[in-house]
């Protein structure tokens, strides 16, 4: 998990800024003037951070479900062991 998460680090400290753009994007900021080639990159950054954006919500909804669930489990058996003391979930 650390070497994970070390790897991760240095990737994203180690990148520096990048302009990258498709075919047709940066034809459009090539004829574009001064102030309008900005927007066009903040238009693809725009685009790239909304799948990630829902991504974390649709993980978090599901991490928040699924220990509920095990929550409701562990208070059943709870209940079941308080009652058949020789009770085993396995």
């Amino acid at each position: 998990m650390y070497r994970f998460l070390a790897t991760v680090l240095v990737v994203l400290f180690s990148i520096g800024v990048s302009y990258s753009q498709c075919a047709m994007c940066k034809a459009a900021a090539e004829q574009a003037s001064d102030g309008e080639t900005g927007s066009y990159n903040s238009g693809i950054l725009y685009l790239m951070v909304i799948p990630y954006i829902l991504f974390f919500f649709l993980g978090y909804f599901w991490y928040r479900q699924s220990k509920r669930n095990r929550e409701k489990r562990e208070a059943i058996e709870h209940q079941i062991k308080k009652h058949i003391p020789t009770y085993s979930s396995n």
